[in-house]
């Protein structure tokens, strides 16, 4: 809550009853799950740059990108071999414009242009450059917002597969 809301906190209590007022206050306190579901699909993309972020053998591995969509989704296999060589072969950069976001509060789906640049590690030149419209599935899973479906994976193969 903002220091502006608690401050008119008093003033409102004055003039209206509590339950006139709560709500509104309450109501930025709310997740809205378009911007949850945005969200996850921009960490795994943090996580999945970030995994190359240090020179072997300190590189990181594809867990923490992974760890943003649900095992059971078809192609799980597939993307998790592939991203773990993008990791081993390439740095990353990767660059994100959202396209749609519809759904409810279990289930949304979003496209997004994705821009994912690999670089040669020991040269930071860029070897190869992908940009595709990316579509994914995400739905919340108890507490957790989980990727259920993405397309095409072939997007994360690495560049010499």
């Amino acid at each position: 809550m903002t220091r502006r809301a608690l401050l008119l906190v008093p003033v409102a209590q004055a003039f209206l009853p509590v339950s006139a007022f709560l709500p509104v206050l309450l109501r930025p306190l709310r997740a809205d799950s378009a911007d949850d579901a945005w969200e996850l699909v921009a960490s795994a993309a943090r996580a999945l740059v970030e995994a190359t972020a240090l020179p072997p053998p300190s590189r990181g591995n594809a867990s923490a990108f992974l760890s943003f969509f649900d095992p059971k989704m078809p192609g799980y296999e597939t993307l998790r071999t592939n991203v773990t060589a993008l990791i081993e072969q390439s740095d990353l950069e990767s660059t994100l414009d959202p396209v749609s976001n519809d759904g409810d509060d279990r289930t949304r789906t979003l496209e997004v242009d994705w821009e994912l640049r690999m670089m040669d590690p020991g040269t930071s030149v860029v070897s190869a450059r992908r940009q595709e419209r990316i579509k994914c599935r995400v739905e919340k899973q108890g507490r957790k917002w989980r990727i259920v479906s993405l397309e095409p994976l072939s997007f994360f193969a690495p560049p010499h597969a």
